[in-house]
């Protein structure tokens, strides 16, 4: 959430546009290991870039799993671009986790996506985007049981 937007101050210095709250709620899953993370970030003002933030969060780990507390670092992008007629996305996000010494691993996630504005097409662009994503997760869920999964993906994406 924008801290300018909140205290209708701007917040904008250096290459930082603003200033952010950031919080997340992991829950579900077959565990019912429910995993708040809350923290700070900023929005960078990155030349062709339509956003680029990063968070930094404390992730207050559930007892499920008798898991300390960790720290967990998040990037996410959007870089639009036009070929001819058609308008793509390169978007995503890179997750990573401090671990924990001994009772978790540190993991690191990487989900880029690469899309085509379809919505564009009908004369409502942003709204529909069809693409491809590919997951990289080294040591997911902090596990050592599932060191490393990659996985390419159709994508199909609604925005309302």
């Amino acid at each position: 959430m924008s801290l300018g937007w909140l205290t209708g101050s701007e917040l904008k210095f250096g290459p930082i546009k603003d200033v952010l709250l950031a919080a997340t709620y992991e829950y579900g899953g077959g565990a019912d290991a429910n995993n708040l993370l809350t923290g700070v970030g900023f929005s960078w003002d990155v030349p062709g870039l339509q956003y680029f933030d990063t968070n930094f969060y404390h992730v207050d780990n559930d007892d499920a799993f008798d898991t300390p507390d960790d720290w967990q670092t998040t990037i996410t992008w959007g870089a639009p671009f036009e070929i001819g007629p058609a308008r793509f996305l390169f978007d995503g996000f890179i997750d990573y986790s401090s671990g924990v010494g001994g009772a978790q691993k540190a993991e690191l996630h990487v989900n880029p996506q690469f899309t085509l504005d379809i919505g564009h097409f009908s004369g409502n662009p942003g709204v529909m985007y069809a693409g491809i994503e590919y997951s990289h997760w080294r040591n997911k869920f902090g596990t050592s049981a599932i060191e490393t999964e990659n996985a390419v993906s159709a994508l199909v994406k609604f925005h309302f």
